[in-house]
């Protein structure tokens, strides 16, 4: 969120005509959420219509939904979510009141509140992948941002041989090529999609390099053997997506979103004259052979990358510092060519 000052905002909902000693509780009888391509959305269904309090921390990091007189009462069991936008719900208890914390991930973008009836709810809607970031997250103006996807993490080990896991291989790969582009291409500015111990959904890799308005997009896997392969995306019919969105809980963000989720995954459709450029450079460099281009392949991950994107697959037996210098000059001849 581009604000890093906490802002306060409180919706009145039927009040009470006369006054009334006791104060009003906000039950909650029900949680849940949606992840949308570009917000996710958080529903609080309450047994009656009554005040509440939204205010986000001065980081942006955390939204605290709380009654606004009377106590908060949480019927309802909060779902476990973890999408990009929204890392977590707890509830906590601070002098006896009760609040709902929501803890925003790294591609969370800028929020709004509202309300529905029939029956009542409060509605919290996060955008995703929105440029409103926080100032630390932000390239200097005069850097390129080049985006290094390790591929799997986490739990997903991807594949797994004598010489290790893929997760690992990834993500040392990726470590090994940002010291040598720091080294050697100063003017970009790499950024990870994930550390160690982390999954991120191909969806919030995704969204993560467009709010960091990258301009290269690497996601790295391996393979068995010694090969070493590039991809860039299979354009088809299959690039546009035709799903019809859900309706329940549906409003707010309404023509822009609906249009919005229309065009996620179509992006890099616009890069793919880029992106295979990029790719031909990536194996010239990597093969020694100038004839020989990027295979193509309907890949997931690729399709919402607003940037020039490829998939290199690096063979577990592959000498790695040999292929980060490889890489290394394709970027540099492709950056050359297209300053």
């Amino acid at each position: 969120m581009r604000k890093a000052l906490a802002w306060f905002l409180f919706v009145l909902l039927a009040l009470p005509a006369a006054s009334s000693s006791e104060e009003r509780p906000l039950v909650i009888k029900a949680v849940r959420y949606f992840s949308y391509p570009t917000f996710t959305r958080v529903v609080f269904e309450t047994e009656a219509a009554a005040p509440y309090v939204l205010v986000a921390s001065e980081d942006g990091q955390i939204l605290t939904f709380s009654a606004y007189e009377g106590p908060l009462v949480l019927r309802a069991k909060l779902p476990p979510i973890n999408d990009g936008v929204v890392k977590s719900m707890q509830l906590k208890e601070i002098a006896g009141r009760f609040s709902i914390e929501v803890s925003l991930g790294l591609a969370a973008g800028a929020a709004k509140d509202f309300v529905l009836t029939n029956p009542d709810r409060m509605v919290i809607d996060i955008t995703r992948g929105s440029a409103d970031q926080p100032p630390t997250a932000q390239p200097a103006e005069s850097q390129a941002v080049i985006v290094i996807d390790p591929g799997h993490g986490g739990r997903n080990t991807g594949m797994v041989t004598g010489r290790g896991k893929e997760k690992s291989a990834t993500l040392m790969l990726a470590r090994l090529l940002r010291r040598k582009i720091k080294a050697q291409l100063p003017d970009m500015k790499v950024l990870f999609t994930r550390e160690k111990g982390k999954s991120p959904s191909l969806t919030t890799r995704a969204a993560f390099s467009n709010s960091r308005q990258a301009a290269i997009f690497l996601s790295l896997h391996s393979s068995p053997g010694n090969d070493v392969r590039v991809y860039i995306l299979a354009l088809g019919a299959d690039t546009v997506s035709r799903r019809s969105p859900p309706r329940r809980d549906f409003l707010g963000f309404e023509a822009e979103s609906e249009q919005k989720k229309m065009l996620w995954g179509t992006q890099q459709a616009a890069h793919a004259q880029a992106s295979s450029s990029l790719g031909w450079k990536l194996m010239a460099q990597l093969t020694g052979k100038k004839n020989r281009g990027p295979m193509q392949a309907p890949l997931v991950v690729l399709k919402p990358v607003d940037a020039s994107a490829v998939m290199i697959e690096v063979g577990m037996k592959r000498n790695r510092t040999q292929v980060a210098n490889a890489v290394v000059k394709g970027i540099a001849e492709y950056v050359r060519e297209n300053r």
